[in-house]
């Protein structure tokens, strides 16, 4: 009788598959992956059970992760990014187990377990309850693309208290002070409208409920700051990740980067995992996520519009990238008109308090990203048509100050 693999062994096969899935060796993987397979179906022991092994390995990456800045949400992103959607479905699935152990649904900020809920999600209905172990050669290749994307991970800016920091008698404080301020109703008011302009068919409905949506964000803005003024110490800032799927991930980070920049708030690109840190006021980093958001769906809903009218070239990337490049330019403009219309009607009582604010923006930047450099836009090709269709779409998109009606009254 044959004895089985030892653990050595088995930890040396799994080293060697995690190898080939990062070199995209696949002559190598098609023998491994079926011999880790046939292995965790009749396991001697726990020891050489190689789905315990891994499992273990990959919840002990994440908790390291954890702590070099990362997030759920930044991890599900880069796994399948880096890795294949396989992988991005198995660390989501750790990433739950991860957080039972650390207990952060009851320790963790509010915008922590808000990303467990969207990972939760997309998730299998039966996952919280399946055991963390690959069934099937295919979900093997997941995992084994997502160990070597969690190896390679670099550390990242922490911008959100890591699970180490969670029972600390101050981070408690500063959580409670945070939880307990209630839903703002003009968020609200402006997450709804904004809804309602994604998910409408009709353009002339959506340009006029994203005019309303902007003109009560700054207001709300200003508003937010002139209160803050009135209160002693100094502006407090934070600091928000956005990840931007693919395809066309730099235009949609110009995209972003314009529509923070008319917020007051600074955008930085991480060009390795593809997502955006937006540093701001609060009231601010929610207007920017709420209302990117909202633009890029609409954007995508008008290049396909230009699309069909351009012909066959529009299908081109080339064609595709102008036009979000020449929507964000064109938009970024109106949004600093808006916003800078705006401001003047407040008079000059407002300019101390926003230089107030760029400076802690400075500071805060300078803290998180002491070796920033910046960023060049790399070469692309350059298609007039879609550029123009691009700007001829932010045109459309309608931006325009001045009072707004109640809460309930129909949109003109």
């Amino acid at each position: 009788m044959s004895r089985g693999p030892t653990a050595a062994e088995v930890q040396a096969l799994i080293g060697a598959a995690e190898r080939a899935a990062v070199t995209s060796d696949e002559e190598s993987l098609a023998r491994f992956v079926p011999a880790l397979h046939a292995l965790s179906r009749h396991p001697s022991d726990p020891t050489t059970d190689p789905a315990i092994i891994v499992a273990g390995e990959t919840l002990a990456m994440v908790q390291k992760a954890y702590e070099g800045g990362w997030q759920p949400l930044d991890l599900v992103h880069v796994a399948r990014w880096k890795g294949s959607r396989a992988s991005g479905a198995w660390i989501g699935r750790a990433i739950m187990r991860e957080a039972e152990r650390s207990k952060a649904r009851e320790k963790a900020p509010e915008r922590w377990t808000e990303q467990l809920d969207l990972v939760a999600a997309e998730l299998p209905a039966d996952s919280p309850e399946a055991p963390l172990r690959p069934a099937t050669e295919a979900e093997w290749r997941g995992v084994l693309d997502c160990l070597g994307v969690l190896h390679g991970l670099p550390t990242v800016e922490v911008i959100l208290p890591t699970p180490s920091m969670w029972d600390r008698p101050e981070t408690q404080i500063r959580f409670r002070i945070d939880a307990g301020r209630p839903e703002d109703k003009m968020l609200v008011r402006i997450r709804s409208l904004l809804a309602k302009a994604e998910s409408t068919e009709f353009p002339p409905e959506a340009d006029a409920l994203t005019a309303k949506a902007q003109d009560l964000m700054t207001r709300h803005a200003i508003d937010e700051a002139l209160v803050r003024a009135d209160h002693a110490g100094s502006t407090r800032v934070a600091a928000t990740r956005i990840v931007l799927e693919p395809p066309y991930t730099k235009e949609k980070a110009i995209l972003l980067h314009v529509v923070a920049k008319a917020n007051h708030s600074k955008a930085i690109w991480n060009d390795w995992a593809e997502f955006v840190t937006v540093i701001g006021v609060p009231t601010d980093l929610d207007h920017v996520d709420m209302l990117f958001t909202s633009l890029l769906v609409q954007a995508t809903r008008a290049m396909t519009v230009a699309g069909e009218a351009a012909g066959p070239e529009s299908r081109s990337i080339g064609f595709r990238k102008s036009f979000l490049n020449g929507y964000a330019v064109a938009l970024g403009d109106r949004l600093h008109q808006a916003a800078h219309v705006a401001e003047e009607s407040y008079g000059g009582s407002l300019l101390p308090v926003l230089a107030a604010q760029e400076e802690a923006i400075r500071e805060e930047v300078d803290r998180l990203f002491p070796r920033l450099r910046p960023g060049r836009q790399g070469a692309t090709s350059f298609d007039a048509r879609g550029w123009t269709a691009g700007q001829a779409a932010a045109d459309a998109a309608v931006l325009p100050t001045g009072e707004l009606p109640e809460t309930g009254t129909p949109v003109q």
